[in-house]
């Protein structure tokens, strides 16, 4: 059955249960799947009970491969007027925008909270939307409607909707205005990697290391006192963090402001499948009465360090001192105390952020359903 269009007027307490948002989506999302992966033409999932239980099964299966996408729905008319090749491309590029409308939104929103009883990540600005774009015969979006959302947060929906106005459309075969249906979801997704007990272990070395970059944030700036910073991290697949963002509760706007660029700097391992991976810092800070800043993870970061030294030299031995490892530098520690040699490299008040560098973009198919892509996150303005 189609769904009805819902005007944005409408009041959002009428928005369809979760469940149902996704049969809806389970539903819409089959024909585009199928031609943005290059069918024939004429290729549809034909009417009846059967055609529909597969249909489910294939979108389940496109849902669950990726956390995020974009596949385009256009009409019968629309298809005869522009090839499927180029509109496979449009809503592969499409994906960036709309991700980085996820990140900044979810910088503001995300949070530590409980759902069901367990910690968990809330206020995430993730759902389903169905929207329809009207193109002129010269290519250019005349306007954007929402058709059906899932979205809870308006302003994410809002950043997604106005990513698909600033499309540039192929010109029009047959000088006639086209419909295209826009189907984009996006979620957290599945975060079992990331909850080990080593990445658990790698995050609590990165958050140490980020803590000991922070401390001179805090030298001279405030009183003597315990001061606990949270925040919040957003990371890529490749563990570069891409958004991140230290509470000003405790610390204040200027001091949170240094020590988001020394948190800014915190990687982790790849994870394959990942879209984007949040993880909350939280370091306990002691200003001490001679003004020397020390943090809770200082004498365990030193420890992990000098173990790491003797695997390295223990190594060094076992090659019999061909000289192959006698080349590595020793590991520089980082320095706990207040000594002179400690606030090395830490950030200033408020530095500029670094530029990253790009990694080479992975091989594979270009389907925009596709979980497993690589999108550039970092190193682009978005505007």
């Amino acid at each position: 059955m189609r769904p009805q269009t819902r005007s944005r007027s409408v009041d959002r307490t009428h928005a369809r249960p979760p469940w149902r948002r996704r049969l809806w989506a389970a539903l819409a999302l089959v024909p585009v799947l199928t031609a943005c992966r290059g069918g024939d033409e004429d290729s549809r999932v034909p009417a009846g009970e059967s055609s529909r239980m597969q249909a489910d099964n294939y979108v389940r299966t496109a849902i669950h491969r990726s956390p995020e996408g974009i596949i385009l729905l256009p009409s019968a008319k629309a298809e005869r007027a522009y090839d499927r090749t180029r509109l496979n491309e449009i809503a592969q590029a499409l994906r960036q925008p709309a991700a980085v409308c996820f990140i900044r939104r979810g910088i503001e929103t995300i949070r530590l909270g409980e759902r069901d009883g367990e910690r968990a990540y809330v206020d995430v600005p993730e759902g389903q939307a169905k929207f329809r774009a009207r193109v002129d015969l010269t290519g250019e979006t005349m306007r954007v409607e929402v058709l059906e959302t899932g979205f809870d947060d308006e302003p994410m929906e809002n950043c997604v909707r106005e990513a698909i106005e600033a499309v540039k459309w192929p010109p029009s075969r047959n000088n006639q205005v086209q419909r295209i249906d826009v189907v984009y979801w996006v979620s957290l997704g599945l975060r079992g990697e990331d909850e080990s007990d080593e990445m658990k272990h790698a995050f609590r070395e990165q958050q140490a290391l980020a803590a000991e970059r922070g401390r001179r944030c805090l030298e001279g700036r405030l009183p003597i006192g315990t001061y606990e910073v949270t925040g919040l991290s957003l990371l890529d697949r490749e563990g570069r963090t891409v958004a991140n963002r230290v509470d000003p509760d405790r610390v204040g706007e200027p001091v949170a402001a240094c020590l988001t660029a020394a948190f800014r700097e915190v990687r982790m391992p790849r994870s394959r499948d990942a879209f984007i991976r949040p993880f909350s810092p939280r370091v306990v800070f002691e200003v001490g009465d001679n003004g020397v800043v020390s943090y809770d993870d200082a004498r365990w970061l030193k420890l992990i360090h000098l173990e790491q030294q003797a695997q390295r030299e223990a190594k060094r031995a076992e090659l019999g001192g061909d000289g192959q490892a006698a080349s590595a530098p020793p590991i520089a520690l980082p320095r706990a105390g207040g000594d002179a040699g400690g606030d090395a490299g830490a950030p200033e008040l408020e530095p500029a952020p670094a530029a990253a560098s790009r990694p080479e973009p992975d091989e594979g198919e270009r389907d925009p359903a596709k979980g497993g892509q690589k999108l550039d996150l970092l190193g682009r303005d978005p505007g």
